[in-house]
């Protein structure tokens, strides 16, 4: 994966959580700042904790990299990150889609701004 591209992805998945928690912090009757940045917060916590259970299932757990011995020709780093930001882009691109999908929604059935 182009890294070029993973960082320009990243970027468009953080203005999509963004915007998301700015939607949700209009549902408050008040404060609605303070809304929007309790539902950033909580919205990032829950997707890093999902990411993490994801990376595990799939079996790249964080103890892997920090037990090989990177001089070891049996552990391959180039390999295994290449795998990490394949998978980290995938959770990128389906979040990114639900928090829009979550958005929409929210501007147009409850605050009705579409």
């Amino acid at each position: 994966m182009n890294p070029i591209l993973e960082c320009y992805g990243l970027t468009k998945s953080y203005i999509v959580m963004i915007h998301a928690s700015v939607a949700l912090g209009q549902l408050f009757s008040s404060h609605r700042v303070l809304g929007a940045v309790v539902s950033y917060f909580v919205i990032s916590t829950v997707i890093s904790v999902l990411s993490f259970i994801v990376m595990v299932f799939f079996g790249h757990e964080v103890r892997l990299l920090a037990t090989a011995d990177l001089l070891d020709n049996s552990f391959n780093f180039i390999a295994y990150m290449t795998e990490v930001m394949k998978l980290s882009a995938i959770l990128m691109s389906v979040t990114s889609i639900l928090l829009y999908i979550m958005t929409h929604y929210i501007m147009n059935k409850k605050i009705n701004l579409i």
